[in-house]
């Protein structure tokens, strides 16, 4: 998945695989609670250190993981 959203070329199927994922985790970040939606963007897709989003939010690193665990189940 990483090769196909980072790839480049932007041939025609490179564009239409890249659209396909990027729309299916589009659906699935909306119909996941909140909370697990906040920690699966910023942890995965912004790069946030769960140290630094623990901070952040008074969170503990756990509960942080557990959401994202959460998340990513659903």
């Amino acid at each position: 998945m990483e090769k196909v959203l980072l790839n480049s070329l932007d041939d025609d199927e490179n564009h239409y695989l890249r659209q396909s994922i990027l729309t299916g985790l589009e659906l699935a970040l909306i119909n996941i609670p909140p909370q697990q939606c906040e920690t699966f963007t910023k942890a995965e897709l912004q790069r946030y250190y769960f140290k630094v989003l623990a901070d952040e939010n008074g969170i503990a690193v756990e509960t942080l993981l557990s959401r994202k665990h959460w998340a990513v189940l659903f």
